[in-house]
């Protein structure tokens, strides 16, 4: 989706001021200038950013109490090897 977005907009920079433009509502185009659409890709681009952001955060935080979780059990089990065959 951002890929998308850039992609519009990096067309919208190519198009002149006063070009008709038409963005997506649903599934019908509506006519609409060339800074109103501009505005809402870019509001939307940060939005995604902010979300990837944050899932990116999460997914560290994942990972780091999946270790610390797979240590406890390692010690628990007695060590490295956890005294077990896995």
């Amino acid at each position: 989706m951002l890929r998308e977005i850039d992609g519009a907009l990096e067309e919208l920079d190519k198009v002149e001021d006063d070009a008709v433009v038409y963005r997506n509502l649903g599934e019908i185009l509506i006519k609409s200038d060339k800074d109103t659409v501009k505005s809402d890709l870019t509001e939307k681009k940060e939005t995604f950013d902010l979300r990837l952001k944050t899932i990116e955060r999460q997914e560290e935080r994942v990972q780091k109490r999946f270790q610390q979780l797979q240590e406890q059990v390692r010690q628990a089990l007695g060590g490295p090897g956890g005294g077990m065959a896995v």
